[in-house]
């Protein structure tokens, strides 16, 4: 939760500082519980009445509209006022748009490899050549556990592949607030005139492969629960790997090679994680500074 919120506090000072826009917007969340004990679980847990409010089904249509058609279904549902949402694709493009203005920044593109090195250091070659550099900070997803291979260490990550869907549609019938229907694990938000829907795990997929009855799945749900916002035949399919680690918490930390640093394994999380992740990459190499 410290990583999250130091990474938010980030975040919008980079906003602040001109980063190019991303989607970026502060809707809060809405999580609404069909299942009666769950929903009673979730509002007793509740710590902080203003962060989380507790609602009741129609109180829930209230705060989303577009899901009044559900209420009939609902137990209830938790709101969070202060949760943000945005393209995190997007977020990476201004991100790099912003580096690019710098003269020391240099984006290499090749096949990279780790290997020892003297002095308890490691060395990095990209398309075979060796890559002179200080310091070499791994954030390579899944294909981490390979990198660090020729180093005889194995790291422990393995693959949540999730599934999402975009459609376009009339931004009349779009949520603002984002959503997750916490019974059936799916999160609907809105992006710009589109809506993101997000779903399902594969834990332990081997491959990114998007399996077509998982999809079909997650469409046909969607029609049923949100069905003005279709149609979902034509929406725009996707499947992707969330390295995570057997604990849920990230490795953001040095190695044993002087010249190393880990950042990975973070799950679900990725976007929330990543400013927070990124600050204490820099504190860690601020530390390493003779």
């Amino acid at each position: 939760m410290a990583l999250a919120l130091q990474g938010q506090q980030a975040l919008n000072q980079w906003r602040q500082d001109g980063l190019a826009d991303f989607l970026w917007r502060k809707p809060g969340k809405l999580v609404v519980y069909r299942n009666a004990h769950k929903f009673s679980k979730a509002a007793q847990s509740v710590s902080s009445p203003q962060q989380e409010q507790v609602l009741t089904p129609v109180e829930c249509a209230q705060v989303e509209p577009a899901f009044a058609g559900l209420a009939p279904t609902l137990a209830g549902g938790i709101f969070s006022p202060d949760d943000e949402v945005a393209d995190c694709y997007l977020f990476c493009q201004a991100l790099l748009k912003s580096l690019q203005k710098s003269r020391e920044f240099q984006l290499v593109k090749g096949d990279a490899t780790l290997e020892d090195d003297q002095g308890g250091r490691c060395r990095l070659r990209i398309n075979g050549t060796v890559w002179q550099t200080d310091l070499v900070v791994l954030a390579a997803g899944l294909a981490s556990r390979e990198l660090m291979q020729p180093l005889g260490q194995r790291l422990p990550l393995y693959g949540l592949k999730g599934y999402s869907l975009t459609v376009q549609a009339d931004p009349a019938v779009l949520p603002d607030v984002s959503v997750t229907d916490y019974d059936n694990r799916v999160v609907y938000a809105r992006l710009g005139d589109r809506l993101r829907i997000a779903a399902m795990v594969d834990i332990g997929a081997l491959n990114a492969s998007p399996d077509p009855r998982r999809l079909a799945s997650l469409k046909h749900l969607a029609e049923e629960t949100l069905p003005a916002a279709g149609p979902y035949a034509s929406a725009t399919t996707w499947a992707g790997m969330r390295p995570a680690t057997p604990t849920g918490v990230p490795l953001v930390e040095r190695t044993q090679w002087r010249n190393l640093l880990l950042n990975v394994g973070h799950g679900a999380l990725g976007f929330t994680l990543s400013c927070g992740s990124a600050l204490t990459i820099r504190d860690l190499v601020e530390e390493m500074q003779p």
